[in-house]
């Protein structure tokens, strides 16, 4: 569940959410809006594997944010596990190969 992690000044009184975050166990993702070298976009991070990653949607709207973020990690964490696949298969046919002694 995405939770508004936004900080507001004290003479803010529209208090539009700009900053949203997302923990799956110790995967961390958070999505800025209108980041101060980035004005009029979405950007995600996810800590450990990219940061500040431009999402490409110049208006405001969390719910679409929130849906392509995930999209994003998941198509990330997917070919993360498709290379770690490839290794393991290859560790594995290696290993196969070497004299038994």
């Amino acid at each position: 569940m995405w939770q508004d992690v936004s900080s507001y000044s004290q003479g803010d009184k529209k208090r539009i959410p700009n900053c949203f975050q997302l923990r799956f166990g110790i995967l961390r993702a958070s999505l800025v809006w209108c980041h101060r070298d980035f004005p009029d976009t979405w950007l995600i991070s996810v800590y450990g594997i990219f940061q500040q990653r431009d999402m490409h949607i110049s208006k405001y709207d969390p719910d679409l944010a929130k849906r392509k973020a995930l999209l994003i990690i998941k198509k990330t964490l997917g070919e993360a596990l498709a290379e770690i696949d490839s290794e393991v298969a290859n560790s594995s046919s290696n290993k196969q190969m070497e004299p038994q002694g």
